[in-house]
């Protein structure tokens, strides 16, 4: 698992610009500004930390952000999730994976009023 996070401040805004911008549907450069500048800087740590496991790749990668909001700041954290691929050397046969879905129904009590448990 390798993960970047970062967090990037929103530039203020006055109350009569706030009730403006509801009104319409304008994009808030601002916000959009700070949101690439910290998706920029958690991507750039996930891909510091997957490098330093020696990964070939990060797969299932996965963004999620929330602001922050208070009296005093107003920011947005990014945090940025996913699986690093590393070559592991095995010693031995090589592994040979075989796909296997079952296709036999489930035991009947798995089922109760017609909804899976």
């Amino acid at each position: 698992l390798v993960v970047g996070a970062a967090v990037a401040a929103l530039p203020a805004r006055a109350a009569g610009q706030a009730i403006g911008w509801s009104r319409s549907d304008g994009e808030l450069a601002g916000w959009t500004a700070a949101l690439y500048e910290a998706r920029e800087r958690a991507m750039a740590g996930l891909g510091a930390e997957a490098a330093a496991a020696g990964a070939l790749g990060v797969v299932g990668v996965r963004f999620e952000e929330r602001p922050v909001v208070s009296v005093m700041v107003r920011a947005v954290e990014l945090l940025v999730l996913g699986t690093a691929v590393v070559r592991v050397e095995r010693r031995g046969a090589p592994l040979r994976p075989e796909p296997r879905v079952p296709l036999d129904d489930p035991p009947p009590e798995v089922f109760q009023r017609g909804r899976r448990r």
